[in-house]
């Protein structure tokens, strides 16, 4: 499945007036996306650096055309493209004429706000969500307009004081100068601006003669000693190709495959002790019920039943959880709902009943971990007072993981009513059954870091196996700045080993609250049917390997009468190749639910 560009950037507009498209730097910002973004963090939750491209070179030089045409090499999942242009200072109103007279200086350092692009460029090389500026050619001005960026694992900046600033370089992991005949760049300037910016030929040739020229000799050609790598400012396709060969490498060396690792995360020594009791599965689950697991206060743990316990527990068989989880109480009413949900005959119609109504109930659970302040009210008939809570926080939202999270939705909207919604699109890939994140859709409040600080979120799934997939959804929340402490995880079930340890041990502040939690986590192959542009892709591939088509075309002198047997029997294996149903490597809960999001909408 590969992105639009518009998936994980786009921009926010704050009642800006009309403008003509390509007069904005918003064309030069970018984030180009080809396919899901693996993961960018380790097993403990810190993501691993974007790696920075710094582009510079005298004005017109082939810049953004070189890191265009490196974005457009690059087979990686996403690359971003920042401009410099976009950090130009805003004028005030005497600066502003001054401008419109050709008598402002743009060819200087001190016209940027170095300060707010080297932040920008901290920011996302960490792999935090920024809002970079937009700034209008024909305005002179930055406009009431920003750039949201996120996910780029490639970032490219690119402006004409980028190797100036020390600072700056030691941000950049590749550093490349375009080099270009002055000729050259003034035509491509006179070209530029009279078709693009609406400037007259005079004043663009004086323009340069007072500011540019001088600005090129003086400090922008001497950075090119600051360069790793000299490019051609046209002709430049083998520069361009070595550049994109060198990223790929560097990519493919910070490659994180994490799965199987979050399905093995160990219990901690004290859990572990407690789980090799020899205390019975009736023992147990009296002193689960007897404790009346409210999630509030529990001493930090796991549990994990031995293999031989999981094939006769229900899912509320371990008495141990890391101090993040919050287990609903096992009332008789939840435990009843469970075994429905869990009974492999039950149908689609009440499967879909019971699961709402359970999800009503986690829902309310989870809204209990946001924040509340005391509210006195009056009394309807009595006038008397009444001290109760109410929700003390004015953005809160959920987000779903697509798409088993949504059968938690109508809950969400039930419990909260006036509740913002977001989502999040992570599959597994088939081969090793890693996440990959496709599609980031959040509200404004979580894009804007000047909320998203302040913002609560209730982040849904419905199972918790191996965490892949919490792990990506929390450490996205992370990159928009919001808080550990005000994430709270809500999902239908979880499997006690692997994937709730490896989401306490990395986000220890976050809250999990769960329905039921079952004994046991399975790696295994699951087959399911091809789709239609996935056959004829494997058909297109496996005629090729036999050269002409299906069936090789002999010549009059060849012999077929025993080949023709075998070139039958090689068409039929091939048939059969095609026609096969693909598999998929998944993490099943056991015993489990099965797919709650295939059997909750019927797929």
């Amino acid at each position: 499945m590969a992105l639009s560009p518009s998936s994980l950037e786009a921009s926010t507009s704050r009642q800006q007036p009309p403008r003509q498209a390509g007069l904005t730097t918003s064309s030069k910002t970018l984030v180009e996306t080809r396919s899901g973004r693996s993961p960018w963090y380790g097993l403990d939750g810190l993501p691993s650096e974007a790696y920075v491209i710094g582009v510079a070179g005298g004005s017109a030089s082939g810049k953004t055309s070189v890191a265009n045409r490196v974005l457009a090499k690059l087979n990686v999942p996403t690359v971003a493209v920042v401009s410099q242009d976009s950090f130009y200072k805003p004028l005030n109103p005497e600066q502003s004429k001054m401008a419109f007279s050709n008598n402002w200086n743009f060819d200087c350092e001190a016209a940027f706000d170095q300060d707010l692009l080297k932040q920008c460029i901290i920011d996302l090389k960490n792999c935090k969500a920024v809002e970079v500026p937009v700034y209008s050619f024909a305005q002179h001005q930055r406009v009431d307009e920003t750039k949201y960026l996120y996910g780029a694992s490639v970032v490219i900046i690119e402006g004409l004081f980028v190797l100036s600033d020390p600072e700056l370089r030691k941000l950049l992991d590749l550093k490349i100068y375009v080099q270009a005949d002055s000729d050259l760049m003034l035509a491509r300037r006179i070209t530029r601006d009279t078709k693009e910016r609406g400037r007259d030929v005079h004043g663009i040739i004086e323009h340069y003669l007072r500011w540019v020229k001088p600005a090129m000799d003086n400090s922008i050609q001497p950075t090119a000693k600051w360069a790793d790598l000299i490019v051609p400012g046209q002709s430049n396709d083998v520069a361009v190709d070595v550049v994109a060969q060198h990223v790929k490498r560097q990519l493919d060396a910070r490659a994180n495959r994490l799965r199987s690792e979050l399905s093995k995360t160990p219990m901690t020594p004290a859990a572990r002790g407690a789980a090799s009791t020899s205390a019975s599965y009736e023992t147990l689950q009296s002193a689960l019920i007897s404790r009346h697991f409210t999630g509030l206060s529990r001493t930090p743990s796991t549990s994990s039943l031995s293999d031989s316990s999981a094939d006769i527990s229900n899912n509320l068989t371990q008495a141990i959880l890391p101090a993040s989880v919050h287990l609903l109480p096992p009332t008789p009413q939840l435990l009843g709902l469970l075994t429905i949900m869990h009974d492999a005959t039950t149908s689609a119609a009440d499967f879909v009943f019971y699961t709402d109504r359970v999800c009503q109930i986690l829902m309310e659970a989870a809204s209990s971990h946001l924040p509340y302040r005391e509210k006195s009210v009056v009394c309807g008939g009595t006038g008397r007072t009444w001290k109760g809570k109410v929700l003390d926080t004015d953005n809160v939202c959920t987000i779903t993981i697509q798409r088993s999270g949504s059968v938690l939705e109508n809950a969400a909207r039930r419990s909260i009513p006036a509740l913002v919604q977001g989502s999040l699109l992570i599959q597994s890939t088939q081969e090793d059954g890693e996440p990959q994140l496709y599609d980031v859709r959040l509200p404004d409040s979580l894009r804007r870091r000047s909320s998203a600080t302040s913002s609560h979120v209730l982040l849904l799934d419905a199972q918790i196996g191996t965490g892949a997939a919490a792990f990506m959804a929390i450490r996205v929340m992370l990159d928009h700045c919001v808080p550990q402490e005000n994430i709270v995880f809500v999902s239908i079930l979880a499997s006690a080993k692997g994937g709730i340890w490896a989401l306490a041990r990395a986000f220890p502040r976050v809250k999990i609250v769960l329905a039921g939690v079952d004994g046991g986590l399975r790696k295994c192959r699951i087959e399911y049917p091809r789709r239609g542009h996935e056959l004829e892709d494997a058909t297109r591939r496996l005629q090729g390997r036999a050269g002409t088509g299906p069936r090789r075309l002999l010549s009059d002198d060849e012999d077929d009468d025993d080949d023709d047997e075998d070139e039958d029997q090689e068409y039929d294996e091939r048939e059969q190749e095609v026609s096969r149903s693909r598999t998929k490597t998944i993490w099943a809960i056991t015993p489990g639910m099965g797919s709650i999001g295939d059997r909750y909408y019927r797929t």
